[in-house]
Protein backbone atom coordinates (compact mmCIF):
# COMPACT_ATOMS: atom_id res chain seq x y z
CA UNK A 1 0.00 0.00 0.00
CA UNK A 2 2.68 2.33 0.71
CA UNK A 3 4.00 2.14 -2.50
CA UNK A 4 0.55 2.49 -4.00
CA UNK A 5 0.47 5.67 -2.13
CA UNK A 6 4.02 6.57 -3.51
CA UNK A 7 3.49 6.11 -6.77
CA UNK A 8 0.32 7.95 -6.63
CA UNK A 9 1.23 11.29 -4.77
CA UNK A 10 4.17 11.39 -7.59
CA UNK A 11 1.51 10.67 -10.08
CA UNK A 12 -0.13 13.70 -9.36
CA UNK A 13 2.75 16.37 -8.43
CA UNK A 14 3.90 14.95 -12.19
CA UNK A 15 0.42 16.54 -13.38
CA UNK A 16 0.58 19.44 -11.65
CA UNK A 17 3.40 20.29 -12.62
CA UNK A 18 2.49 19.69 -16.51
CA UNK A 19 -0.26 22.29 -15.70
CA UNK A 20 2.13 24.97 -14.03
CA UNK A 21 4.21 24.09 -17.22
CA UNK A 22 0.96 24.98 -19.91
CA UNK A 23 0.05 28.00 -17.70
CA UNK A 24 3.39 29.37 -17.83
CA UNK A 25 3.78 28.68 -21.51
CA UNK A 26 0.43 30.59 -22.16
CA UNK A 27 1.16 33.29 -19.95
CA UNK A 28 4.74 34.07 -22.06
CA UNK A 29 2.95 33.50 -25.56
CA UNK A 30 -0.51 34.36 -25.36
CA UNK A 31 -1.82 36.12 -21.91
CA UNK A 32 0.41 38.77 -21.51
CA UNK A 33 0.15 40.11 -24.82
CA UNK A 34 -3.71 39.41 -24.18
CA UNK A 35 -4.39 41.50 -21.15
CA UNK A 36 -1.37 44.30 -22.14
CA UNK A 37 -3.45 44.70 -25.34
CA UNK A 38 -6.44 45.79 -22.90
CA UNK A 39 -4.98 47.90 -20.25
CA UNK A 40 -3.30 51.15 -20.24
CA UNK A 41 -2.10 51.10 -16.70
CA UNK A 42 -0.52 47.84 -14.61
CA UNK A 43 0.74 45.78 -18.12
CA UNK A 44 2.07 42.57 -17.29
CA UNK A 45 6.23 43.01 -17.55
CA UNK A 46 7.42 39.40 -16.42
CA UNK A 47 5.65 35.86 -16.07
CA UNK A 48 7.18 33.85 -13.18
CA UNK A 49 7.19 30.86 -11.63
CA UNK A 50 10.29 30.49 -9.26
CA UNK A 51 7.72 29.80 -6.18
CA UNK A 52 8.35 26.25 -4.66
CA UNK A 53 6.58 24.74 -1.38
CA UNK A 54 3.08 26.18 -0.37
CA UNK A 55 3.03 28.00 -3.58
CA UNK A 56 4.40 26.08 -5.82
CA UNK A 57 1.69 26.03 -8.09
CA UNK A 58 1.30 29.42 -9.27
CA UNK A 59 2.60 31.86 -11.77
CA UNK A 60 3.22 34.59 -11.04
CA UNK A 61 2.12 37.93 -13.26
CA UNK A 62 4.33 40.94 -12.15
CA UNK A 63 3.30 44.40 -13.45
CA UNK A 64 4.30 48.12 -14.07
CA UNK A 65 3.16 51.41 -12.44
CA UNK A 66 3.43 49.96 -8.86
CA UNK A 67 0.09 47.32 -9.41
CA UNK A 68 -0.47 44.40 -7.74
CA UNK A 69 1.05 41.19 -8.91
CA UNK A 70 -2.10 38.46 -10.19
CA UNK A 71 -1.49 34.98 -9.99
CA UNK A 72 -2.55 32.12 -11.19
CA UNK A 73 -3.22 29.66 -8.96
CA UNK A 74 -4.47 25.95 -8.97
CA UNK A 75 -4.22 22.71 -6.68
CA UNK A 76 -3.20 23.24 -3.12
CA UNK A 77 -2.31 26.47 -3.75
CA UNK A 78 -5.59 27.54 -4.77
CA UNK A 79 -7.02 25.63 -2.31
CA UNK A 80 -4.72 27.66 0.88
CA UNK A 81 -5.77 31.10 -1.26
CA UNK A 82 -9.45 30.62 -0.75
CA UNK A 83 -9.28 30.00 2.78
CA UNK A 84 -6.83 32.95 3.67
CA UNK A 85 -9.15 35.63 1.03
CA UNK A 86 -11.47 37.96 2.67
CA UNK A 87 -14.28 36.93 0.59
CA UNK A 88 -13.73 32.92 -0.04
CA UNK A 89 -15.06 31.18 -3.12
CA UNK A 90 -18.03 29.02 -2.13
CA UNK A 91 -17.99 26.00 -3.68
CA UNK A 92 -15.24 25.75 -4.94
CA UNK A 93 -14.10 23.20 -8.34
CA UNK A 94 -10.24 22.64 -7.85
CA UNK A 95 -10.18 20.98 -10.90
CA UNK A 96 -10.24 24.55 -12.53
CA UNK A 97 -7.44 27.30 -12.67
CA UNK A 98 -8.46 30.25 -9.92
CA UNK A 99 -6.75 33.66 -10.71
CA UNK A 100 -6.01 36.44 -7.73
CA UNK A 101 -4.85 39.80 -6.68
CA UNK A 102 -2.17 40.35 -4.30
CA UNK A 103 -3.00 42.52 -1.53
CA UNK A 104 0.18 45.05 -1.19
CA UNK A 105 -1.11 46.81 1.68
CA UNK A 106 -2.12 43.79 4.22
CA UNK A 107 -0.49 40.82 2.03
CA UNK A 108 -1.79 38.35 1.13
CA UNK A 109 -4.97 38.14 -1.55
CA UNK A 110 -7.52 40.81 -2.18
CA UNK A 111 -9.67 39.07 -4.39
CA UNK A 112 -9.92 35.78 -5.88
CA UNK A 113 -12.44 34.48 -8.66
CA UNK A 114 -12.70 30.76 -10.37
CA UNK A 115 -12.33 30.34 -13.68
CA UNK A 116 -13.46 28.60 -16.31
CA UNK A 117 -10.40 26.85 -17.55
CA UNK A 118 -9.74 23.54 -16.30
CA UNK A 119 -6.77 21.80 -15.75
CA UNK A 120 -7.13 19.30 -18.16
CA UNK A 121 -7.27 21.89 -20.94
CA UNK A 122 -4.04 23.20 -19.40
CA UNK A 123 -2.51 19.66 -19.98
CA UNK A 124 -3.99 19.81 -24.11
CA UNK A 125 -2.82 23.24 -24.62
CA UNK A 126 -5.01 26.13 -24.57
CA UNK A 127 -5.66 27.77 -28.22
CA UNK A 128 -3.86 31.35 -29.04
CA UNK A 129 -7.88 32.31 -29.00
CA UNK A 130 -8.89 31.67 -26.09
CA UNK A 131 -9.87 34.54 -23.60
CA UNK A 132 -10.79 33.06 -20.81
CA UNK A 133 -7.88 33.75 -18.56
CA UNK A 134 -7.60 37.43 -19.67
CA UNK A 135 -11.31 37.83 -19.16
CA UNK A 136 -10.65 36.99 -15.34
CA UNK A 137 -7.49 38.66 -14.87
CA UNK A 138 -9.17 42.12 -16.57
CA UNK A 139 -12.45 41.36 -14.22
CA UNK A 140 -9.99 41.53 -11.15
CA UNK A 141 -9.93 45.50 -11.33
CA UNK A 142 -7.09 45.50 -14.14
Amino acid sequence: MAEHARRQFEDSRTTLATVKDGLRRFARSVLVEQVNGAVNKGRIEKVVTKLVGQWEWCVELQRADAQPAIYLEFGPTAAVKNERVADPIHDPDYSRVFVSLRDEERGGTSRMVQTEVRLAEVIGGLSREDGRLRDAVLSLEV
